[in-house]
């Protein structure tokens, strides 16, 4: 499951209208039969080194369709802004999965792992993410694996959506800016008022939800945009603060760094992530209950704001909305849940998903069919 970041309102006031779609047609996929994964793929994968000095690695699994140049996609797993490994093939996860899939489409899929945030912005599993990308589109490293480097997108699943999204808005650095974005649930504005109160979040039993997003909040940015009036009871309401809103807070924002040259972004999420029932599961029609130790998820309204701000920059942009409410359990979940409550885990389970994000990338990073096998012609000498 993807990692525990977003903003405090991840918890309650969530958004569930669908606006309008903004993308033009794209090319449709055919089913991928991944929705849940539940047979290995044969794409072979190997680890490679990006970065010696900190001993970062990542996963490539070459593509086993099309012909070079090959498209390239980064893939970023999400982890809260913990460090995070290279994937391992075949675990069967939806990351995995996807990796392995868009590699038997012709993609070469990289999945890097990167150092965990420190407090200090940029954040260390940013910086590395955009090295690798840097790394990879070195003339060795093109040639090595055939790639196109013109043709770089990006897939991001949580946190790792955020950093995606970073990718494609900021067009400052070329060497790290990729031509099209997917993210599974991933944060879009860390500017964002908290919904719940400053109550909710420090006067529930230690370790709630909403504690641990305030402390990966900490550690990402190294400051808070919001902070309460007082940090013992009653606490008060919550207060702006300026220096980290305009600082750190926008600069980790997609929505705020998306300008003229942000590449095409393809957002999911499902409609009542993060809303948390007393027991500690996840409802989309139970009440908010401060201590719950339930569901993390970000909120839907996150990416219909994202998806607004593309379209008044003439960006194009979709958004699936994962509004299922049937039950649903493994490989998709641990326990029976509402599909439309889950964070990530819902790419495991909803074919739509799978489908527009492999459109998406066929659109906007076109694979080159292999071509016919070349048949030479005797020749004869007489």
């Amino acid at each position: 499951m993807g990692g525990r970041v977003g903003q405090l309102a991840v918890a309650v006031g969530l958004c569930v209208a669908v606006s309008a779609g903004l993308a033009p047609e794209v090319a449709r996929a055919t089913s991928t039969t991944l929705a849940p994964c539940s047979a290995p793929m044969s794409v072979g994968a190997t680890q490679y080194t990006y970065d010696a000095a900190n001993n970062l690695k990542l996963t490539a699994y070459p593509p086993t369709a099309g012909q070079a140049p090959h498209p390239a996609i980064v893939l970023v797993v999400g982890a809260g802004f913990a460090e995070v490994q290279p994937l391992v093939p075949n675990l069967g996860t939806p990351e995995d999965c996807a990796a392995r899939f868009l590699a038997s489409q012709g993609y070469a899929v990289f999945a890097p792992g990167y150092r965990a945030a420190d407090g200090t912005w940029p954040s260390p599993g940013v910086l590395d993410v955009e090295h690798s990308v840097q790394w990879l589109r070195q003339p060795a490293q093109l040639s090595a694996f055939g790639l196109d480097a013109a043709h770089f997108g990006a897939l991001g699943t949580s946190a790792g959506g955020l950093i995606v999204g970073l990718l494609g808005a900021s067009t400052a650095d070329p060497s790290f800016h990729v031509q099209a974005v997917a993210t599974w649930s991933g944060p879009m504005d860390l500017t964002d008022a908290p919904s719940a109160t400053p109550a909710d979040v420090f006067g529930g039993p230690s370790g709630n939800v909403l504690q641990q997003v305030y402390e990966v909040q900490q550690e990402l940015l190294g400051c808070q945009p919001y902070l309460p009036q007082s940090m013992t009871a009653p606490y008060g309401s919550w207060v702006a603060q300026p220096a980290c809103l305009a600082g750190a807070a926008a600069d980790a924002s997609p929505i705020d760094q998306a300008g003229a040259g942000t590449a095409p972004l393809f957002m999911a999420n499902a409609e009542s992530e993060g809303v948390l029932a007393g027991t500690g599961a996840c409802s989309p029609s139970a009440p908010y209950t401060p201590p719950a130790l339930g569901c993390f998820g970000i909120p839907v309204g996150q990416a219909q704001a994202m998806e607004a701000k593309l379209a008044s920059l003439g960006i194009t942009s979709k958004l699936d909305v994962v509004s299922d409410p049937a039950l649903v359990g493994l490989p998709c979940s641990a326990t029976l849940v509402p599909l439309a409550t889950m964070h990530v885990d819902y790419a495991a389970c909803d074919q739509t998903v799978w489908d527009d994000t492999l459109s998406w990338f066929l659109t906007y990073l076109p694979v080159t069919p292999a071509g016919p096998p070349i048949v030479v012609e005797p020749t004869f000498t007489g």
